[in-house]
């Protein structure tokens, strides 16, 4: 993974601008003579301005259009892009630096394009952004990901190789969500900062501080591409296998995982193995010759090397089915590497695989079920909707698995996040697939 595309919030992430609109409902209410409530301020930070007029004409009767709503609540805050707001410290020169390693950049906003658009050329920052995209003119706000796969289109790329800079937790959830990596920007406005902080790839303090997002970028532009990890179990659908590889992965082959090299078509970087169960074919390619009397399984060992070498992204295959214990053993590699913040599943002839825990997941249609298992001892404030069968802030205990063969909706992505614990998402293809 290469960093080639930035994905910006405007307000907190880039501008120290919250001030703007935490106060802009209830001045806007304040002067219809209205008198909010309790909530607006709250209920706002997610909302697109769109959706904040169509809630305060709903909730407070006003006799005005949307449109006539959202103006009002722009001429309140308008001056402030105009002549006050400010960059954030150290913007300016971490906006060039991407730029001179030839990442594009552009902004997904909530709030209207001509305040953006002015406050970025009075600050002299309109030259660094090919293009600005607004909730209103998505039709979404931040709670889906509308706007960022708009960006994401606008500039070609894939998640893969675009960073989503964000500083609400509901954005950050969203754009996780849908497998964005998220920089996370500190904003002392925002209140959530320990789950924002858990569910960042990377955070960063303030624009002065940069080394974890450099480290991070050195990382991903360096990233040894995937690590495939081939164990000995049954492979039946090899043909459907052999399509979930790519011609840059790193393939490890287990022992008896060689037996299924033919049939996936993809030369060892390297085989590991004690060769208890089959014989060491001595190719010329790197072997680690195991010992017969150890703690590590040879899949368990493969997975610590991965790491060792620094791989971020691994995918298991060969490793269900059989012995039971061997199946549940290399389910909890996928523990191991998510301890380490690494991304791993498993994937075998009918299902894949993976946890679930600090960063919510998606399910999508391309599946016919999809169950969620306890491993860990107790997952509690779990969150699954866009499903059959949805929960809110459930709990499930390893002595009662009651997500088993949940449904995606039809047209939705189901999400799942998970408040503390983990569970073990398992995805089922269609048995025609």
């Amino acid at each position: 993974m290469k960093i080639k595309c930035a994905i910006f919030d405007f307000d907190g992430t880039l501008f120290d601008s919250m001030y703007v609109w935490d106060r802009a409902g209830e001045d806007y209410l304040r002067s219809l003579g209205k008198e909010p409530g309790p909530s607006v301020r709250e209920d706002m930070r997610t909302m697109s301005l769109s959706q904040c007029a169509a809630y305060f004409k709903r909730e407070y009767a006003l006799p005005f259009s949307e449109e006539e709503i959202a103006d009002g609540i722009n001429r309140t805050v308008e001056k402030h892009y105009f002549y006050d707001v400010l960059p954030k410290p150290g913007v300016a020169a971490f906006l060039e630096e991407l730029r001179e390693r030839g990442v594009r950049m552009c902004i997904a906003t909530a709030t209207d394009r001509y305040q953006v658009e002015a406050a970025l050329k009075r600050c002299g920052l309109d030259r660094y952004f090919d293009a600005v995209f607004t909730c209103s003119e998505v039709g979404a706000g931040k709670d889906k990901p509308d706007i960022f796969r708009a960006a994401m289109a606008h500039f070609g790329a894939d998640r893969r190789s675009t960073v989503v800079f964000e500083d609400a937790l509901h954005a950050v959830m969203t754009a996780r969500a849908d497998g964005f990596p998220v920089a996370v920007v500190y904003d002392a406005s925002e209140r959530d900062r320990e789950e924002i902080h858990r569910l960042a790839d990377v955070y960063i303090p303030d624009y002065m501080h940069l080394e974890d997002f450099r480290a991070f970028a050195r990382g991903a532009e360096h990233d040894k591409k995937r690590c495939v990890i081939v164990g000995g179990a049954d492979i039946g659908r090899a043909s459907f296998i052999r399509k979930l590889l790519r011609e840059d992965d790193f393939v490890v082959y287990c022992d008896s995982g060689l037996k299924h090299m033919a049939a996936l078509e993809a030369e060892p970087n390297l085989i590991v193995g004690d060769f208890d169960s089959i014989e060491n074919p001595c190719l010329p390619v790197e072997t680690i010759v195991l010992s017969r009397e150890k703690d590590d399984t040879d899949t368990y060992f493969a997975a610590k090397e991965g790491v060792k070498r620094g791989f971020c992204d691994f995918l298991l295959l060969g490793v269900t089915g059989g012995r039971m214990d061997h199946t549940l053993g290399n389910i909890s590699i996928l523990l191991y590497l998510e301890s380490l913040g690494k991304t791993a599943r498993i994937a075998d002839d009918w299902s894949d695989m993976e946890i679930v825990s600090k960063r919510p997941v998606r399910v999508g249609n391309e599946y016919a079920f999809f169950s969620l298992l306890n491993i860990t001892g107790q997952a509690e404030g779990i969150t699954v909707r866009g499903a059959k069968y949805p929960l809110e802030n459930g709990t499930i205990t390893c002595e009662y698995q009651y997500g088993i063969s949940n449904e995606t909706l039809p047209g939705q992505n189901a999400e799942i996040s998970v408040r503390q614990g983990k569970l073990l998402l398992v995805k089922v293809r269609p048995q025609d697939g």
